[in-house]
């Protein structure tokens, strides 16, 4: 138990990505040699080990992750489905710090930036996995909807879309081409025209035509 002074260390060694002041240090009369550690990229339990002759200790430590540096799109992205519908699954996004660990306890904002749909929140906030998620309902006009996902004092932002489709014909009204005179056997001078709508109001696709009086197409 008597301190031995002027020993020194073969070597300290540092975990993968981490360093160490010196490799070499030499103790002093306290039997005492230190040197400055910094710790590897990987958050969770790290460990330094120093050694002399025959003798080794593990100097044990943990790294938390670093600030966050990125917001990613994991999941949720490219939805289909028919307008005023909730989403099967939520958008997901990822934050991390620069070695790629995830960022705990950051609030992500949330903004829908084309489209009519609604968000479930308008932020939310990463977990031990990093994720943040929230729900979206589609809008009631039948096209491309695009929802951003932010955090505070990071430049870029991750990006979803969904497509909401047409909820099926619901109406149908006449546009243009009633109330034509011709003779017999003429084919009219211009085309029947008629928009079919989904109950929201959307154009639908489906339409079929049969004659009542005189023959058609």
């Amino acid at each position: 138990g008597v301190p031995c002074s002027g020993v020194t260390s073969q070597r300290i060694a540092a975990p993968p990505g981490g360093g160490v002041g010196a490799a070499s240090v030499t103790t002093d009369a306290n039997g005492q040699a230190s040197t400055t550690l910094t710790l590897g990229g990987a958050a969770g339990p790290q460990s330094f080990a120093a050694t002399t002759g025959t003798f080794s200790v593990s100097i044990p430590a943990v790294a938390t992750p670093a600030d966050p540096s990125t917001i990613l799109a994991i999941s949720g992205s490219g939805q289909r489905d028919t307008v005023r519908k909730a989403l099967k699954q939520p958008f997901v996004a990822k934050v991390t710090d620069r070695f790629g660990n995830a960022a705990s306890g950051v609030t992500v904002t949330w903004a829908r930036t084309s489209g009519s749909g609604a968000l479930g929140a308008t932020s939310s906030v990463t977990g031990a996995d990093g994720l943040a998620s929230v729900g979206y309902t589609l809008g009631t006009i039948a096209g491309t909807e695009t929802v951003t996902a932010t955090v505070s004092g990071l430049t870029g932002s991750a990006t979803f879309t969904a497509t909401a489709l047409s909820a099926g014909p619901a109406n149908i009204a006449i546009v243009s081409g009633t109330g034509q005179a011709g003779r017999v056997s003429q084919a009219l001078g211009a085309p029947f025209v008629v928009r079919v709508t989904d109950e929201t109001g959307a154009a639908a696709s489906t339409s079929s035509w049969r004659a009542t009086q005189g023959s058609c197409c």
